[in-house]
């Protein structure tokens, strides 16, 4: 279980980075604002978002994903098969959890206090359909000239609770998957590839918060969720790699001399 220990520690360094994003949002005091302008980076913080959209982005980024670590495990252990039912279980699970948690906490999302602002009631708007709140988010940001009209369909699109946040979960727990597999694997770029692997999770929370997608408490608990259950899943692959070998590698019985009779 030594190799373990270490997996324990690449996943926990990676949970702990991304951990500190929502905590320093929270210390410096850095909330969403309607009033707040746009630039070309927050184009480029909204493509690294799209890259977590469900369904369509989200499945390309899997497949793509999934293939890349595929090719690069070599371990018998890792096959392909393995990382696929891999990646659906653990990004599976996480998903319902969220859409649970969603459906029971219901919390509005921050640049729906914009939407009230124009005169949206609350209440009301969450009990139509998500199409229907489409249309009227469309209709209400008719005459702002100031939201980039990129940011304006991905609120039409996004008309959803807040709380916690699926982008965070599903950028999070590839981190986890990436990285606890090339620790597995004992792959010499397995330090490289954690920090990409960080910038890119790190980047889809921030733009979840600087869209107006999220609050910091979100992320804080989408990536809380991920932690344990990543760690709780490479633990059984690590007791399975135990059980199997020490079945391979248990001694033969010895032959017993048996000495004829006379």
């Amino acid at each position: 279980m030594k190799d373990y220990k270490i997996l324990v520690r690449n996943i926990s360094i990676v949970f702990i980075m991304l951990l500190l994003i929502p905590i320093t949002t929270w210390l410096i005091g850095w909330q969403w604002s309607s009033s707040q302008s746009y630039n070309f980076l927050d184009l480029i913080l909204f493509i690294v978002t799209e890259s977590g959209s469900a369904p369509y982005f989200a499945l390309i980024t899997s497949l793509i994903l999934s293939i890349w670590l595929s090719m690069r495990c070599k371990l018998l252990k890792h096959h392909w098969v393995v990382i696929f039912l891999s990646v659906f279980l653990l990004q599976g699970t996480t998903q319902v959890i969220k859409s649970t948690i969603k459906t029971l906490w219901e919390e509005p999302r921050p640049y729906m206090s914009y939407m009230i602002e124009e005169g949206i009631k609350i209440e009301p708007f969450y009990e139509l359909s998500r199409k229907e709140r489409g249309i009227i988010i469309q209709e209400t940001l008719q005459e702002d000239t100031t939201t980039p009209q990129w940011l304006k369909n991905h609120w039409q699109k996004e008309t959803g609770y807040s709380f916690p946040s699926g982008h965070t979960i599903f950028a999070v727990m590839w981190a986890f998957i990436i990285v606890g597999f090339l620790t597995r694997e004992k792959d010499p770029k397995t330090a490289l590839i954690m920090g990409i692997m960080i910038i890119w999770a790190g980047l889809m929370m921030i733009s979840r918060m600087r869209l107006g997608m999220h609050f910091p408490v979100d992320l804080f608990v989408s990536t809380v969720i991920g932690y344990p259950i990543a760690l709780f899943f490479f633990y059984f692959l690590a007791k399975r790699d135990t059980l199997i070998d020490g079945a391979f590698n248990e001694p033969a019985p010895k032959k017993q001399n048996v000495t004829p009779e006379t």
